[in-house]
């Protein structure tokens, strides 16, 4: 490095450190402003006793409003969603993710990546294609052909498109939807 480059370069660091348009932090004085609030740092808080005459229950002619209590539904996960298909197309969770080329396993397994791309809009692609252990251009394959069924009319495709509607509606009864991405 020459002097030239040496020079420039200790140049830099000096504005970067200091540079001229900077207005020097001060910071926050606590002790002034918090007097100026009327407020104590030393002094806690005093604790505050619940005693049952506190805990009065409301006059009668006060009604409660008898709803049921909201239930919470639990949030869709992708272990669920797999358990969800497998109980429906009778494959099992294994067969689903495993490497098995039957008709039966590789329809099971295309309706379980069409409902993750579904019903689980923050998984990408390449997520999903590990979690499959396949290549993501399968998972593409996969989104298109159950796009077909669910689309012909033809005869050959009732079994599975109630299939997919079992498992929709399943889903859709009990399940909160996962959140969407933000941004």
């Amino acid at each position: 490095m020459g002097i030239s480059e040496n020079r420039h370069a200790s140049e830099v660091r000096r504005r970067l450190l200091a540079p001229p348009n900077a207005v020097p932090d001060l910071g926050i004085d606590l002790k002034r402003h918090l007097k100026s609030n009327s407020v104590s740092i030393t002094a806690p808080l005093p604790p505050q006793e619940v005693t049952l005459e506190s805990q009065q229950a409301p006059p009668p002619s006060v009604s409660l409003p008898s709803s049921p209590p909201p239930i919470i539904q639990p949030v869709l996960t992708l272990s669920k969603l797999l358990e969800l298909v497998a109980k429906h197309t009778g494959y099992p969770t294994e067969a689903l993710l495993g490497k098995r080329k039957t008709k039966g396993a590789v329809l099971a397994r295309h309706i379980a990546i069409w409902a993750c791309l579904k019903y689980l809009p923050r998984r990408s692609l390449c997520n999903l294609a590990s979690v499959f252990h396949k290549h993501h251009t399968l998972i593409l394959h996969a989104r298109e052909r159950m796009q077909h069924i669910m689309c012909s009319p033809e005869p050959r495709h009732d079994g599975i498109q109630q299939i997919v509607r079992k498992i929709q509606r399943d889903i859709d009864d009990n399940h909160r939807p996962s959140p969407p991405d933000i941004g």
